[in-house]
Formats: structure tokens, C-alpha cells, sequence
């Protein structure tokens, strides 16, 4: 983010963050950072959160004036918050553009999780706007076989039995029950267009392999060369769940497993909770919301080096 601000010229800003536990870390992270790169954060304001997530609007229209009204302009705002408060702060902010003019320039962290869709439906006061976000990982099979579930009726009910709130994902593009024979799914190419792309997938798709290649060296250490769970191999996940990522201090490859990842990486594990990618990867990456660079009609998150 301070690289970002840096690359941007950014030198006099506004921080909006969350009064969470990620909200405030990445506040005091980014005011601590920033002082060296001589940059003013000149406003910042923590939102506080209700019992069920959402945000008091009269907060973030007090904060959207005293944005707007500041004695000296403000280069940029900066948003650690989640996407509803997001939402929320844009939807203010597109309701004031009806009655005044003023641009706002904004950078949302990689808690939106790149939603297009988030910044579409506010696009009078999203264009242009960053977004960072860590390295975006695709596994194409993943992708081809959820927008199959979701446009193919026997795949769908299948799969519906063990994964109940598909039911939920389905009333995104459908009000019909998907049991009815008279109810239509959504074609393959509804699915691909409406779907925002979920960068954080392919890493708990990550997690899991890393988790099962330590389950596989757990077993073979305990049980050597037996099938099935052997009393030792039970007793290591029972009393010292830790073991099963603690032991790997070591370069973890993903080249044997049945899918793809559009990038060569491997993971270099330290021996206790952390995990570092190393390979054709880079640690984050910045989009931002503007005119498609093939499609010119359109807006899309377009990746913009900095």
C-alpha cells in the first residue's frame, strides 16, 4: 500500500478503516510505514461496527463531509473495511453526486476481494478507483466445473445434496426452485459474466493441498507403509495437531497433483504457521476499476503495473 501511495504521489490522505482487529492493525501498519515516505495521513476515521456487521449510515456521511470539506484537498482515501461497509460508503457517496460535483479518489485493500460487482453498481463514483489484492491464482478446472454445477440441473442437484447452500447461490440468478422441471438454469455463459471472480478460492485450494501432502508425511512416518489410520498416526492429531505443518520446514512443490495453477510456484514452509510462495508470483498485485482495455464499451478490473 505505502508503494502504492508512493508510485501515485499521493503525499496528503485519508484512512478509512473498520474498528476490527484487521481494520486497526493495517491503520497503525500504514501510519507507522508512511512516515519515512513522507506522507501526511491528514484525516482518518474508524467506523465502528454493529453486532451483525453492518454500519451506522449517518457515520459514513459525516465522514463523506468532512472529506469533501476539508481546508486542504485530500489526495486519495484509503479503505481497510469490508465490502458491505464499502458498499455503504459508495452508495452515500453516489447519492451525493446527485446534488453536488466532486471526485473522489479511492483505493480499497484486498478485503473487497476484487467484486466488480461492488464497484459497478456505484460506478458514478467508483471509476477509477484501486484495488489491491494478493497475486490472483486461477485453476481453470475449478472454475469450469462451479459454472457447470450452476447451469447444469442433474450436475447442480447432485452436487446440492452434500452442499446444501448451493440453493442459496442459485437464487442469485433464478426466483424458481431448481427441483421444478419448469425451472430453467442459468446458461454457462450467464454464470461466466455474472460470477465475480473469488481470488481467495485458489488459495484455500492451496491451504488444503499443503494440509493434505502433511497429513500424507504424518501417516507415513507413523504408520510406514500400513493403510488406515494406525494408533500412532491418531495419537499426532489428536494431542499435536501443530506437528502436521511444524515438521515441513521445506520447499513444498504442487507439480504432482491432478489440476493446473496458471503460475509455476512452490511453498516454502518455516516450520511453524507461516508459508511463503516463492516461484512466478509476486506478493500482491493492483488493479483498478476502468474502461476495458479489449472491450472499450465496458468497465473492468484491469491489473495496472506500479
Amino acid at each position: 500500500m505505502q508503494h502504492l501511495l508512493q508510485t501515485l504521489d499521493w503525499n496528503y490522505v485519508a484512512i478509512l478503516y473498520e474498528n476490527t482487529t484487521y481494520g486497526i492493525n493495517a491503520f497503525l501498519e500504514l501510519s507507522q510505514n508512511v512516515k519515512e515516505a513522507k506522507i501526511c495521513i491528514a484525516k482518518s476515521f474508524p467506523i465502528k461496527m454493529g453486532p451483525s456487521g453492518n454500519v451506522n449510515l449517518y457515520d459514513l456521511q459525516s465522514v463523506f463531509d468532512s472529506l469533501i470539506n476539508a481546508e486542504s484537498p485530500i489526495t486519495g482515501i484509503i479503505f481497510f473495511v469490508s465490502t458491505t461497509t464499502a458498499g455503504s460508503f459508495l452508495n452515500v457517496a453516489q447519492g451525493k453526486k446527485l446534488i453536488s460535483s466532486f471526485r473522489l479518489l479511492m483505493v480499497f485493500s484486498d478485503s473487497i476481494a476484487l467484486e466488480k460487482s461492488l464497484l459497478a453498481k456505484y460506478d458514478e463514483v467508483s471509476k477509477g478507483s484501486f484495488v489491491t489484492s494478493p497475486a490472483v491464482l486461477k485453476v481453470e478446472q475449478f472454475s469450469n466445473h462451479w459454472k457447470e454445477v450452476l447451469s447444469n440441473k442433474t450436475i447442480f442437484l447432485r452436487e446440492s445434496i452434500s452442499n446444501p447452500w448451493l440453493f442459496d447461490v442459485f437464487r442469485k440468478y433464478k426466483s424458481c426452485k431448481p427441483n421444478d422441471d419448469s425451472c430453467l438454469m442459468p446458461s454457462f455463459s450467464e454464470v461466466n459474466e455474472t460470477e465475480d471472480e473469488n481470488i481467495f478460492e485458489t488459495y484455500a485450494i492451496v491451504a488444503t493441498l499443503l494440509h493434505v501432502k502433511g497429513l500424507k508425511e504424518l501417516h507415513k512416518d507413523n504408520c510406514g507403509n500400513n493403510s488406515g489410520i494406525c494408533s500412532g498416526f491418531r495419537d499426532v492429531l489428536l494431542k499435536n495437531k501443530s506437528m502436521l505443518l511444524r515438521k515441513a520446514y521445506f520447499s513444498v512443490s504442487l507439480n504432482d497433483i491432478p489440476f493446473k495453477f496458471d503460475r509455476n510456484f512452490s511453498i516454502v514452509l518455516n516450520g511453524g504457521n507461516e508459508a511463503r510462495m516463492m516461484g512466478d508470483i509476486v506478493d500482491y498485485e493492483v488493479y483498478q476499476y476502468r474502461r476495458c482495455l479489449v472491450h472499450s464499451d465496458d468497465f473492468c478490473m484491469e491489473k495496472v503495473r506500479v
